[in-house]
């Protein structure tokens, strides 16, 4: 087996490590952290997450995972951000409370521009492990030029790391076999947006969709990074969110049972990252990766299963290459509890890439099942034990005539014998998750406070707001200033970016936003805070969203006043136009000589 030398990633060897460039992957148990002994056919970077010291958990798996893959035949040098200083910068990875019950205070200041220390520390650590890991990668480029790249990052760490990839040259981005994150908090997932998300449907999925989140997530605690990373290397991203994790779900309500701290574990997402990095460094080397190790996991333990990439479904209303031949007699075994089923010899699963489906009667969605190759697949679209259909391809289309809720189920014949079963919740509708947005909050306003560059926005919630997990204030150009819960009613703004800005509250819940509400002026010094014109879209939310401006009757009294008074002048001033000209003109007598033009 391929390792990192000259000894394993053990905490115990923290204490003596040098910190040097990077270490060379060679034989042994596990990776290894040490000088670098020369370049390698791939150079593995890994950003830990917050808190974290070195080879701790996500980083130590992924690089003993991919060591294992890789093998003695492949020599591959390892480098973890922090271990050293370039670029004038060295990656700390401050914490911020994720993994402990301060999480809510550290986190949330961690996304506010506004906030002191926290907030003011976690945009530093990122900006130093961007500096350090971009740095980096250009000086072992210029040292190795024939070494390919594999990139991790884990929470913070997953944002440096796509936030690093935009500002790296086109030549060293199309050196990059293969990027993997997890629990981003800047994910981005566009087919999560609406009332009807198409990513609900099954399609339009993001090339780096991974994991369990559900079918309406669309961005990560922080918001989302846009583009989420270059389009050059969208394929060759993954980005693992899973259900119920609050960091790139952006759900607070998570927290209770956060499932953030789990990627590592066996058979996970960091596993199966590892897997696909091996993927595609076999296919980025050729004959030299002939030898590395791409057989799939062993079956992961219950509870959320990453899901690799999905097969790219046909066009809407197109037959499946292959044939969609007629529906198979007999029964689909029934599917309960999990949406993915473990054989009882602990061979290989099968789950739907997605565990929950949202559609409209009589618009098509699309299932697709992560599972093995080679394959015939039974689907069960109505749940009730009978075949529908039969394929070969693991995606298909189906609509729904009427409101229907239930489960759809597959059965599996793999080509190995094994028979497989998954299932997912359905819903159809013509609502779709209306119901279950939340309504945004009324009674906006924002005061100047903390010297000449705060504010305090306070707000009321709607009559019939729903279930709201969280607030978020926005400036016009789409930062967020305050991510806070949903128990709150204001946000103290310490130090805004821009002193002349409009402030947009909106609601959060687990099924998305509302559309936002422009907060108003209110008290001396406030004239600075401006609204958005109507019709203009507030950078950075979502399209065709527009922010609304608040109506007169929700103005503060003194704003109320200011406006009646300027009406009345303005009225007070045409009228003494009009006299003027009255004055000035003279009628046209009868015996006026007409003059010609």
């Amino acid at each position: 087996m391929s390792q990192l030398l000259p000894h394993a990633w053990r905490l115990r060897a923290l204490a003596v490590v040098t910190l040097l460039a990077g270490v060379v992957l060679a034989g042994g148990p596990a990776p290894a952290l040490a000088g670098n002994s020369g370049c390698g056919e791939v150079a593995v970077v890994f950003a830990r997450g917050s808190g974290q010291g070195l080879a701790q958990r996500e980083s130590a798996v992924f690089l003993r995972a991919l060591s294992g893959r890789l093998g003695d035949d492949v020599s591959a040098t390892a480098y973890e951000l922090g271990s050293a200083s370039y670029g004038g910068a060295r990656y700390p990875a401050v914490g911020v409370g994720v993994d402990s019950g301060d999480a809510f205070a550290n986190l949330l200041d961690a996304g506010a521009f506004w906030t002191g220390n926290e907030g003011h520390r976690y945009r530093a650590s990122v900006a130093a492990g961007v500096t350090e890991l971009r740095a980096y990668l250009a000086q072992r480029v210029r040292t190795c030029p024939t070494e390919r790249l594999v990139l991790g990052g884990y929470s913070q760490g997953a944002q440096v790391v796509g936030d690093a990839l935009a500002g790296l040259g086109r030549d060293l981005r199309d050196r990059v076999a293969f990027v993997g994150l997890f629990g981003d908090p800047k994910l981005s997932l566009p087919e999560g947006r609406g009332i009807f998300p198409v990513g609900c449907r099954g399609k339009s999925l993001s090339p780096w969709r991974r994991g369990t989140a559900s079918c309406y997530t669309d961005n990560g605690i922080l918001d989302a990074r846009s583009p989420y990373v270059p389009a050059d290397v969208a394929t060759r991203t993954g980005s693992w969110c899973d259900r119920d994790d609050p960091i790139c779900n952006s759900n607070l309500a998570d927290f209770v049972h956060s499932t953030h701290g789990r990627y590592a574990q066996p058979g996970r997402a960091v596993e199966q990252a590892a897997l696909e990095a091996a993927g595609a460094v076999r296919s980025a080397l050729g004959e030299r990766g002939e030898s590395i190790d791409v057989a799939a996991n062993p079956a992961a333990p219950a509870g959320p299963t990453p899901s690799p990439a999905p097969t790219p479904p046909p066009a809407a209303g197109t037959p499946a290459a292959g044939g969609d031949r007629p529906a198979a007699s007999g029964p689909v075994p029934s599917v309960t509890g999990s949406p993915s089923s473990t054989p009882p010899t602990g061979g290989p699963v099968t789950t739907l890439v997605l565990d929950e489906y949202w559609t409209q009667p009589r618009s098509a969605v699309t299932f697709a099942v992560a599972g093995p190759p080679d394959a015939t697949y039974h689907w069960d679209f109505d749940g009730d034990g009978t075949v529908d259909r039969t394929t070969d391809r693991p995606t298909v289309d189906h609509s729904y005539p009427e409101p229907f809720t239930g489960r759809v189920r597959v059965g599996v014949d793999a080509a190995d014998g094994a028979e497989l079963l998954a299932s997912a919740a359905v819903h159809v509708d013509r609502v779709g998750l209306g119901r279950r947005l939340p309504s945004g909050p009324t009674g906006v306003t924002v005061r100047a406070a903390y010297g000449a560059d705060g504010a305090i926005v306070r707000w009321t919630p709607g009559a019939d707001a729903g279930r709201v997990d969280a607030w978020r204030v926005h400036d016009a150009e789409g930062r967020l200033l305050a991510h806070v819960p949903g128990s709150a009613r204001q946000a103290d703004l310490a130090a805004l970016p821009d002193r002349t800005t409009a402030l947009t509250v909106e609601a959060v819940n687990e099924f998305g936003r509302s559309a936002p509400a422009v907060a108003v002026p209110r008290g001396a010094g406030s004239s600075r805070f401006t609204a958005v014109p109507a019709g203009q879209r507030a950078a950075g939310r979502r399209p065709n969203r527009v922010v609304p401006v608040a109506r007169a009757a929700d103005a503060e009294p003194e704003l109320a006043t200011g406006l009646v008074v300027a009406a009345g002048a303005l009225l007070a001033a045409t009228a003494g136009t009009l006299v003027t000209l009255a004055l000035r003109t003279r009628p046209a007598g009868r015996h006026r000589r007409s003059r010609s033009f």
